[in-house]
């Protein structure tokens, strides 16, 4: 299984790299990895104090780590933290988060890759982010004994690590000195397993959620939009849900809708604009004076509203 683990993730790297001359977001993920490990190295170079690492894979995933470094930044001051995206939605949103020290992609979980950088960074603790099982990573931290955690997790029983080809996986779970869960079947499926060290700590994104709602931000040209209309907000969604939205704008012509994309594609803005009956328009081609009053949707083609 290692052998073959490790085969597809240069596949994956290559098929990247292929990919990035036509695909916005393949040329971020390739870009951002040239001469990764080397930046890294230089700047532990310099870096005398003990370090926390925090992976998360993408935007959603730092928002449930923001609470834990928030925290961590309150009351360890003295210790650098490092945070690692898979995806650049993440990281190209929060690569100046002021509470972290250290912003980086993450590179291709190869064995090289992984030992540069745990050597590298010799984290004295590593947390992991809800789905975020990356083997080589894990393996060089079970090497280096450096406790790890996995915060906000959620387990599923048809998740690879309950299927009988499951075994490299399974393995990979013995890093963790606990698992931070969401939910009780997420901790009986781990039991099934063998693992009895998971706790049921819910998910950070609720503590998130909380913090933002107590510094509320308004934003100027959703609230011009809204005037005195009810509205109606539909976050992250992929295609199937648009489709289904369609139905639901098309019949309320009364009901104002702000829409925000998992993914800017856009073909499926352009799809949306064509067969929204009631008018649409991008949140960029808006200003504070724009004229809302024969548009129906707003498309939030920007990353990093959502939240507010």
């Amino acid at each position: 299984m290692g052998l073959l683990y490790n085969i597809g993730i240069r596949c994956y790297t290559a098929a990247i790299a292929t990919a990035g001359g036509a695909h916005a977001k393949a040329r971020l993920w390739r870009e951002g990895r040239r001469g990764l490990l080397e930046r890294i190295e230089g700047d532990m170079a310099h870096e005398t104090r003990a370090r926390v690492w925090i992976h998360a894979a993408s935007l959603g995933e730092f928002e449930q780590a923001r609470p834990i470094i928030d925290k961590l930044r309150e009351e360890r001051p003295e210790v650098a933290i490092v945070v690692t995206f898979f995806s650049p939605s993440g990281y190209e949103i929060r690569k100046d988060y002021n509470k972290a020290d250290y912003v980086y992609y993450l590179a291709a979980d190869t064995p090289q890759n992984a030992r540069r950088f745990t050597e590298a960074v010799a984290p004295q603790v590593a947390i992991f982010v809800k789905y975020e099982f990356w083997l080589n990573h894990l393996a060089e931290l079970r090497r280096r004994h450096t406790p790890t955690y996995l915060v906000s997790a959620i387990f599923r029983r048809n998740s690879i690590f309950f299927r009988p080809w499951g075994g490299a996986w399974r393995r990979a779970l013995a890093t963790y000195d606990t698992l931070f869960v969401q939910n009780e079947e997420s901790k009986h499926l781990l039991e099934s397993i063998g693992y009895h060290n998971a706790t049921i700590a819910g998910d950070t994104r609720f503590d998130r959620v909380a913090a933002i709602a107590k510094q509320p931000t308004k934003i100027p040209i959703v609230e011009r939009f809204r005037g005195n209309r009810r509205l109606f907000v539909a976050g992250s969604t992929w295609q199937r849900d648009e489709e289904i939205l369609l139905e639901l704008i098309n019949s309320n012509p009364e009901i104002c809708f702000v829409i925000a994309p998992h993914e800017i594609d856009q073909r499926r803005i352009d799809h949306l604009i064509s067969e929204v009956k009631g008018g649409a328009v991008r949140y960029t081609e808006s200003c504070n004076r724009s004229d809302f009053s024969n548009v129906q949707v707003l498309i939030l083609d920007t990353i990093g509203l959502l939240s507010s």
